[in-house]
């Protein structure tokens, strides 16, 4: 593995340049880099030459981190895995650890793609099962494969996964009709899932994209249909799981991609909606909707946009959205006058009480929007790739206790 520090700008492998430039802030409070994570060269050059053309891993495409774990995955390599990271607290830096790895699994089958963990389980995706791996003494053992449900005809499963305290979340669209659906599996006895709720997304206007993200905390789920403009949220009731809630704005106008991405954490919601339109006094695109649970139902409670004072020119902000007990992180973009410029991925970071969230920093300094965000409240870790062409793959950590 080949670890970067900070102080170091740029790395070359080959031909290509991978750079970087953490100094390039804004006038809002920032945070820094402490840390840069890189595939191991064997992974990027396999045949051991880098005097071929380096093989686009994308490393930490798919990411998860829970507590001094940290799972990035690479399914653009020549054999797809995952790799884990360890450290021995929060303040250390991130060590690798073992692979998550599937004999079978064969390139552009995309596993590694979508990674969801809790505790000494987790769950790795590709593009027609799911893996359920177990981390033992000597490292991390498949356990199950979690299949397509044979009596609905998925073009895509899975489409996204949550996983927390036993219950597992795998979304996924149907062949020939705009039929959607949320699959829910328990943990058993022996570590393996059993699904115990299938809920479908109806053809209507409403559940549009149903299943494009997903998150479970405590016995809810919630489940996002961004084309409809609508998260629908489900809830453990006794050994039953049921249709609980459907959440939308307020402002109905603001619906388009409402859903895009969730994120749940105690009895707190939080929305992303990237593509909304412009408001006064904001600096751009997209905004999150923030929900509190009352006696049974969530209502909104704020809506963020970063103003214009914050940041003046950002695009797609909440197109990725994590929550932890104390910290909301929302990923944006630098806005851009065509599409396939390099776009600097801004990471909205807030301080987080209960459904109040104060605005803490921006963590920036990588040049392509985000791949992936993670955080445990005191680190923010990022993954994107420095070259669109050839997307290898770097992770960023920053440290997200204050803002400079």
């Amino acid at each position: 593995m080949i670890s970067l520090k900070r102080a170091v700008p740029s790395v070359a492998f080959g031909f290509l340049m991978l750079s970087i430039n953490p100094f390039a802030l804004a006038d809002s409070p920032t945070h820094r880099i402490i840390e840069t994570i890189e595939p191991a060269q064997s992974e990027i050059f396999p045949t051991g030459s880098t005097n071929d053309p380096p093989m686009p891993v994308f490393f930490g495409s798919g990411m998860a981190l829970d507590g001094n774990t940290l799972l990035l995955g690479e399914p653009g390599a020549l054999h797809p895995h995952a790799v884990s990271f360890t450290r021995k607290c929060g303040s250390s830096p991130w060590v690798r650890s073992s692979l998550v790895d599937e004999p079978k699994a064969i390139r552009y089958g995309q596993f590694g793609s979508l990674i969801a963990l809790d505790g000494d389980t987790a769950l790795v995706g590709t593009s027609t099962v799911v893996h359920v791996f177990r981390r033992q003494s000597d490292g991390w053992h498949k356990i199950q494969k979690i299949k397509r449900p044979p009596a609905d005809s998925l073009t895509r499963f899975p489409q996204a996964l949550a996983l927390d305290s036993g219950v597992a979340v795998i979304t996924a669209s149907a062949r020939g009709g705009p039929d959607s659906f949320a699959y829910i599996y328990e943990k058993q006895s022996d570590g393996t899932f059993a699904l115990k709720a299938r809920f479908l997304a109806l053809a209507d206007a409403d559940y549009g994209g149903f299943g494009a993200s997903a998150a479970v905390h405590e016995g809810t789920v919630a489940v996002g249909a961004p084309e409809g403009g609508s998260v629908f949220l489900f809830r453990r009731s006794g050994n039953t799981w049921i249709r609980a809630q459907e959440v939308m704005p307020i402002d109905v106008i603001q619906r388009y991609s409402f859903g895009q991405s969730v994120a749940l954490d105690g009895n707190t919601l939080a929305v992303g909606t990237p593509h909304t339109g412009v408001q006064p006094g904001a600096g751009g695109l997209g905004a999150v909707y923030i929900f509190s649970l009352h006696n049974g139902i969530y209502t909104e409670r704020d809506v963020l946009r970063p103003t214009a004072d914050e940041h003046p020119n950002y695009d797609e902000f909440g197109h990725l959205v994590r929550m932890t007990h104390d910290r909301l992180v929302v990923a944006a973009h630098e806005a851009t006058e065509y599409p396939w410029q390099d776009r600097e991925s801004l990471v909205f970071t807030y301080v987080r009480s209960g459904s109040t969230m104060t605005p803490l920093g921006i963590a920036r300094g990588v040049h392509n929007e985000a791949w992936n965000i993670a955080t445990d409240g005191k680190q923010l870790i990022v993954s994107a790739t420095t070259d669109i062409f050839r997307p290898i793959g770097t992770v960023y950590v920053y440290d997200i206790r204050t803002a400079q």
